[in-house]
């Protein structure tokens, strides 16, 4: 995954998005680095680039089904940020994360799927450990950052940034990591 371009601009769709569709956001341009209000995304680009590397370290690969440290992972910084989370667990060692931030109820939630869970990797097929969560030339190693890390990375970070500006939201906006969509 490089880095920059696509983290910003799949970032700002995120939260444009979600905010768009709940409440009035004023957006001067959607090119690098886009603006909408007073949010400063180049900001919420290196966060996101920040805590996508950390997740990656994560070992959730199914089987046998690890999302449990991953779950634990998106709640802590949900909660770090002042959004109640709850794990729920599945099965032993799989969990899911579900958080919310409360809209007026005007409109019906959306909900920010992702899953937590990734495929199994052969460290001797990949140029870098699939574990490694690091950034080697401008783009972010680790199994998941794709399929489906990074988006859930995106979709975190989407929520900190609506409830960082008070956005007053029409509709709930549901943040849901799930276990188990690999394989299950």
């Amino acid at each position: 995954m490089r880095v920059r371009g696509s983290i910003l601009s799949t970032l700002a769709m995120a939260v444009i998005f979600a905010a768009g569709a709940s409440a009035t956001v004023h957006v001067q341009h959607l090119g690098t680095p886009a603006k909408a209000g007073s949010v400063d995304f180049d900001k919420a680009a290196q966060e996101a680039t920040k805590m996508l590397c950390e997740y990656l370290k994560i070992d959730t690969t199914v089987p046998p089904g690890n999302e449990k440290l991953g779950a634990e992972y998106l709640a802590n910084v949900l909660k770090q940020n002042g959004i109640e989370a709850q794990l729920f667990e599945t099965a032993p060692n799989r969990s899911c994360v579900y958080a919310r931030l409360k809209g007026t109820g005007k409109k019906k939630a959306v909900v920010l799927l992702n899953h937590i869970d990734v495929v199994p990797a052969v460290a001797a097929d990949w140029k870098h450990p699939p574990f490694c969560g690091e950034i080697i030339d401008n783009e972010i190693w680790g199994r998941g950052a794709l399929d489906m890390k990074g988006f859930g990375i995106i979709e975190l970070e989407a929520m900190l940034m609506l409830k960082r500006q008070g956005v007053t939201l029409d509709r709930d906006i549901i943040f849901l990591g799930t276990p188990d969509e690999e394989v299950g």
